[in-house]
């Protein structure tokens, strides 16, 4: 049970420390987790943004024409997978 509390612990350091954006949503889209760089990104708190759709957290838009683009993380949820950006 202590072996289980550390880690938990521990990965969630790494998750606040971590220089990348990361999102965590459900299975349904709701958001439950953003680190700090993510809420930095998205204008979103952990707090504001736990629960809500990914589509209204996490917005993507073309830097040459201003346009929204498709949510990849709504393709992870439909394929089922998990997906690294490059």
């Amino acid at each position: 049970m202590r072996e289980l509390a550390f880690e938990k612990d521990r990965a969630h350091i790494t998750l606040v420390s971590i220089g990348d954006g990361v999102i965590n949503a459900n299975a349904k889209g709701l958001v439950e987790y953003l680190n700090p760089v993510a809420e930095k990104m998205t204008g979103w708190s952990q707090e504001s943004a736990e629960q809500k759709l990914i589509d209204d957290v996490f917005i993507v838009v073309n830097e040459k024409t201003g346009k929204t683009l498709a949510n990849p993380m709504r393709k992870c949820l439909a394929d089922k997978e998990i997906r690294r950006s490059a």
